[in-house]
């Protein structure tokens, strides 16, 4: 097993078209770092990606609010014998207010990185879907519970194995 390292940013903007309607843009970026020595540095698939998500927001009643953001996310591969991946990203959730004091969610999302089993895989697609209730009790304090599925694809982008085993 190898040992990783991973550096991320991601910013964003967003602008309030009324009360209820927000609207945005998000990019960023990061490096992924596989371990091992520096003569191993030619084999090792660091990676550096970029991410853009477009983004919205919008409280249709008092009762009911919707999120949702698309984008892409581009991975190159630093190491010889590796291809570059873009892939779709998105997310989407609706919240349900019945009461003041009670909250319902449901989401779902896909998002794209690097994977921590190198030796098979360089990427991971993670798909999640989650439902969640939030009660308010004793005035100040809330009971949250929630349910959530999720499926890790590992995707290989190496173009050609190569092994060799002793001196050959």
């Amino acid at each position: 097993f190898q040992d990783s390292y991973n550096w991320s940013t991601l910013e964003g903007v967003s602008y309030e078209f009324s009360p209820r309607l927000n609207v945005g843009i998000s990019a960023g970026g990061g490096y992924t770092e596989v371990g091992g020595d520096a003569s191993e540095a030619d084999s090792n698939p660091n990676s550096v990606n970029e991410e853009i998500q477009f983004n919205a927001s919008w409280r249709a009643t008092d009762k009911i609010s919707l999120q949702g953001s698309v984008g892409l996310n581009d991975q190159q591969f630093l190491a010889a014998g590796y291809n570059d991946s873009l892939s779709p990203i998105f997310s989407a959730a609706i919240q349900y207010q019945p009461f003041k004091v009670t909250q319902i969610s449901l989401s779902a999302g896909r998002t794209v990185g690097s994977s921590d089993y190198f030796i098979e895989a360089q990427t991971t697609e993670n798909t999640t879907v989650n439902l969640s209730l939030s009660q308010r009790i004793l005035k100040k304090y809330n009971l949250t519970i929630g349910l959530g599925y999720g499926r890790i694809e590992y995707t290989s982008t190496l173009s050609v194995l190569n092994y060799s085993f002793g001196n050959a």
